[in-house]
């Protein structure tokens, strides 16, 4: 009698752990939705198959304006990427400027960073991009971004905190075969939209 009821107890169990939790695609929190810019600061690392860097990133985004300063060890060196929609001018530390309608293709071309701008600034959010091109989206119990595959990136959502009520990332590891990049977020201003 006790084998039996181990048995009943074990499949009972095992049947709870298979039920998955399905969560509809989109947003988690449809709130993301409505933010209509934002500030943060974040603490980065980046590494190629040749280099590595780490820093501070700031960036402020309003619709499809944005201003991101990438600043060295103790605020030395870095530069400055914005832009708005079809334009893009990256500033060197040095103060020479560049400017192009691509950001993601201006950066690589200047800094020899590769990153999915484009998307990233969904991510930062804990939305998937618009448009599709990601797969293998995992998420949560709570309904948050947990990973995603784009293009050849893989984006790890490693930890969440709490501001202004929502759920948003604060630590991000995005990485494909040549460049890794760390993101730990450490505050976060928000503008909501108005509805």
């Amino acid at each position: 009698m006790r084998l039996l009821l181990m048995v009943i107890l074990a499949v009972g169990l095992s049947a709870c752990a298979t039920v998955e939790k399905r969560i509809p695609e989109g947003v988690a929190d449809p709130r993301l939705e409505h933010i209509g810019g934002w500030r943060l600061a974040a603490r980065f690392s980046a590494t190629s198959e040749d280099d590595s860097w780490s820093g501070t990133l700031y960036w402020e985004q309003s619709g499809p304006r944005y201003d991101i300063r990438f600043l060295g060890p103790l605020g030395q060196g870095g530069m400055r990427l914005f832009g708005d929609r079809g334009y893009a001018t990256l500033r060197l530390a040095d103060g020479r400027s560049f400017s192009d309608d691509d950001a993601e293709a201006l950066l690589r071309a200047r800094s020899d960073w590769r990153l999915p701008l484009n998307a990233l600034r969904y991510w930062v959010l804990g939305r998937p991009a618009p448009g599709g091109g990601q797969r293998r989206v995992r998420r949560d119990s709570l309904g948050r971004l947990e990973s995603l595959k784009y293009a050849d990136w893989t984006v790890e959502f490693r930890r969440y905190s709490e501001v202004d009520g929502l759920q948003l990332p604060a630590k991000i590891l995005l990485y494909n075969p040549r460049f890794e990049v760390r993101l730990v977020i450490d505050s976060w201003e928000l503008e909501l939209a108005s509805t």
